[in-house]
């Protein structure tokens, strides 16, 4: 970057360079000697050389926020901020010494500090040009807060950084696209919530026009001050009451986003998807559990000879070993010697008379730590405080009772929720479980959970009823409703279907929505949530293509899952969307084994007619049976692949990240069995080291991510847990 003196001061943006106080000619060279260094990756001789010029020049304000920019750069944020503070004591409210103070908070781990500094930046500017290395400051600042799941905000400042670029940005895009994707995420937070034109008329639509200046300057925390005074002056107007929750939510305001959303549900006015939908975000934003808080506790008991606990541990059924942890998870000394998963029944010896009610569930981890020089040996019981786990506690206190020497010192390390407690499971299957009892397990458990369990949970939101004792209460019907969503919301992500969520429905006399006609799609916003409910025949090819399309982009199976077979059906839109294409979606969509399989059939069947390869589909058959533990026939299916079809396109590439993603070849390329080039057979269940399923779920860039664990099949000679699901 070259200086032209006669160029404006980036400090004092109303004055040249040659005319500033602080950048007068006499240090252009040096600044130009400083950025040369800075832009060669030189950062640290940049900063030597700023020093000796501050000391010879003095505390010049372009000194200073070059020196503190630098800093930032090289992750010296305490430096960073001292040297900045000395910028804003000569000017306490410029725009540059702000937007540093923004990523020095940033830095820090300061989020609401980040977002009120850069506000305050953007309120500092002058003039009608925004200064473009704000689209950097927004773009870290939309990362972070959407690492921090704040991801309204996130996107919002995503955004704003690509309009300041004016041009398009791969890894801006990239970023929001991922904020769109969010794997497992709800459709909720897949929405995009724009603030609304104001109605024609009325007294505060001046002001309302200022609201979405400020917006388009970057200015978030100004528009919600002005939102916030014409409700003041003018409250109980749904446009303001709802941009006023959507600023806030923007504003990543932690302790207000749930009040804004759920003042504006409760209106009269509102309409009841609208009034659901709005209430689910302030259920999913609120601070406080929907439900009874339980503690996740660790109970620690003194032992006096550790080396019985593993012989009395291998005595008892309900005790199961696993692989130690190579560091102490909670970071006090060396790792536990041993770990033991806690059951609350005996094992199973066969899986001959496996039920529902006899499989037995995980109910806590046991670790056991040896004699420390300041610490005797001991057992550590970890687990959600419920009655199964003081049941495990009195069994493991009566097992170990020659060896423990107390009753064991209680502490809560985290916590979770009543209702959260009664949708999870982990499970522990008998040797020879097979695929159809491990399916039909999970059929009764899920219709168990909804319709017992969680039906039962008194929910704060109900004021302390149950959604059962809700449902006869019409005053309830928004808060229930909005916990149904929030339900199908997450049988979406897993797309395990939504049979139990409408039996769920009908119990509580909740009616199916009607069908919303696609004529209109052209006069009214249909959110994802609701475009399930749209009558898919009758929408236009323009409007199913791209309804579809959208769909893949935010992973909203319940829309595809209508929309492809409707696409199957139009041969007017087979050349937009090959049925080829569509097979190999389904089968990503269907929990059915069979299905899937017969999709992938058709889907080679279709490419041939079509005269295109099909070993992009065979791959996917692999990977696919892999995942699911069908392990008959993949000698004969990888071998046809490895013979026939890898100089086809993508084949070779999507081969090798299977293989690799399932641990048969290193990311080198070598395979992990001793003597082997590459594997013929798959090796394993198709689990992954977490114990979940290594199986794909159909994303919008064909890449293949971990399924949910209730697709995989028991590992049968694994020491570690199966978890159907968690």
């Amino acid at each position: 970057m070259d200086i032209d003196i006669y160029q404006q001061c980036p400090i004092h943006t109303d004055k040249k360079m040659k005319f500033c106080p602080c950048c007068s000619k006499d240090i252009v060279n040096d600044l130009q000697q400083i950025l040369a260094k800075n832009k060669s990756k030189q950062t640290k001789g940049a900063l030597d050389q700023l020093d000796r010029l501050i000391e010879k020049k003095g505390p010049r304000d372009v000194l200073l926020a070059i020196k503190t920019h630098l800093l930032i750069k090289q992750g010296e944020i305490e430096s960073a901020a001292k040297t900045n503070d000395r910028f804003l004591e000569n000017n306490p409210s410029h725009f540059m010494g702000k937007q540093h103070q923004a990523l020095i908070c940033l830095g820090l781990g300061d989020m609401p500090g980040a977002l009120d500094s850069l506000q305050d930046a953007m309120d500092a500017i002058k003039g009608n040009e925004i200064p473009l290395s704000f689209t950097n400051v927004f773009r870290m600042l939309g990362g972070a807060l959407l690492q921090q799941g704040h991801v309204l905000a996130g996107r919002a400042h995503l955004q704003f950084a690509q309009m300041l670029k004016g041009e398009p940005d791969q890894e801006l895009q990239q970023m929001l696209f991922e904020s769109y994707r969010l794997q497992g995420g709800p459709l909720l937070l897949k929405t995009d919530y724009r603030l609304e034109q104001p109605p024609e008329g009325v007294e505060w639509e001046k002001k309302y026009l200022n609201v979405m200046r400020a917006m388009n300057r970057g200015q978030f925390r100004k528009s919600l001050q002005i939102l916030e005074k014409i409700e003041e002056n003018w409250p109980g107007d749904l446009v303001v009451a709802r941009s006023i929750a959507v600023m806030t939510s923007v504003m990543a305001d932690v302790e207000n986003m749930s009040v804004a959303w759920r003042r504006f549900a409760e209106m009269e006015a509102v309409a009841e998807w609208q009034a659901v939908e709005a209430e689910a975000l302030a259920q999913m934003f609120s601070t406080e559990e929907t439900s009874e808080v339980i503690d996740i506790v660790r109970r620690t008991m003194e032992v006096d000879d550790v080396s019985k606990v593993f012989e009395i541990a291998d005595q008892n059924q309900f005790l199961v070993a696993s692989q130690p942890p190579e560091e102490d998870p909670f970071g006090e000394g060396p790792a536990p010697r041993h770990t033991f998963v806690v059951l609350d029944r005996d094992q199973l010896p066969n899986a001959d008379s496996l039920t529902l009610e006899n499989v037995p569930a995980v109910c806590g981890e046991l670790l056991v730590y040896g004699k420390q020089t300041d610490k005797p040996g001991r057992m550590v019981l970890i687990g959600p405080e419920t009655d199964r786990f003081a049941t495990s506690c009195e069994r493991i206190m009566g097992a170990f009772s020659d060896v423990v020497q107390n009753d064991g010192e209680r502490e809560a390390i985290t916590s979770t929720s009543r209702a959260a407690e009664s949708l999870s499971w982990n499970w522990h299957f008998p040797e020879g479980t097979t695929r159809e009892q491990h399916a039909e397990i999970v059929r009764q458990k899920r219709s168990h959970q909804l319709l017992g369990a969680w039906s039962e949970v008194p929910f704060r939101v109900l004021g302390g009823q149950t959604p059962r004792e809700a449902a006869k209460e019409t005053e309830w019907i928004v808060p229930l409703k909005a916990l149904v969503l929030q339900l199908e919301q997450v049988a979406n992500s897993q797309q395990s279907g939504d049979d139990h969520i409408v039996a769920l429905r009908q119990e509580l006399g909740i009616e199916e929505p009607e069908k919303i006609e696609g004529v209109r799609l052209e006069t009214e916003f249909i959110s994802p949530v609701r475009q399930r409910h749209l009558d898919f025949e009758s929408l236009s090819d323009e409007q199913l293509v791209g309804l579809q399309s959208d769909a893949m982009t935010i992973g909203n199976f319940a829309v595809l899952v209508q929309a492809i077979p409707e696409i199957l059906n139009r041969e007017s839109l087979h050349e937009k969307v090959p049925p080829q294409s569509c097979y190999s979606m389904l089968a990503r969509l269907t929990e059915d084994d069979t299905e899937a399989l017969d999709y992938l059939s058709k889907a080679r069947h279709a490419a041939r007619e079509a005269n295109e390869p099909i070993g992009t589909y065979m791959v996917q058959e692999f990977e696919f049976r892999l995942s699911r533990g069908l392990t008959e026939n993949l000698p004969e299916l990888l071998q046809n692949i490895q013979q026939k079809h890898m100089r086809e396109p993508n084949v070779e590439y999507q081969m090798a990240y299977v293989l690799e993603k399932f641990g048969l070849i290193s990311p080198e390329g070598q395979s992990r069995f001793a003597g082997e080039r590459a594997p013929a057979v798959a090796g394993d269940s198709g689990r992954d080291d977490t114990g979940t399923s290594g199986g794909a779920i159909w994303t919008p860039d064909e890449a293949s991510t971990s399924s949910d664990s209730e697709a995989a099949s028991p590992d049968e000679g694994s020491s570690k847990l199966w978890l159907p699901d968690s």
